[in-house]
């Protein structure tokens, strides 16, 4: 199994969303609901969550991984259902 990378934080991370660990265990993508709360943030990736809810930014990871993208891809197949 593939593993989230530095590289893959940043990319996700300047299209709103990441995977995390939730309390149970499970990797779910996420928004970011508070980006300049992130750690890797910057200036040039906004102050403002870039989707109104989590189900928002999964459908764009989704389509993105249709698209080909690579870190989308790693994403769903990182995260659970």
């Amino acid at each position: 199994m593939s593993t989230w990378t530095m590289k893959d934080e940043l990319h996700a991370l300047s299209q709103g969303y990441s995977i995390f660990t939730v309390d149970n265990g499970l990797v779910e993508i996420q928004r970011v609901d508070d980006p300049p709360a992130h750690y890797l943030w910057t200036e040039e990736m906004g102050e403002e969550s870039k989707f109104s809810s989590d189900e928002e930014a999964i459908d764009h990871v989704k389509k993105m991984a249709e698209k080909g993208n690579v870190t989308a891809q790693k994403a769903l197949a990182l995260s659970n259902p």
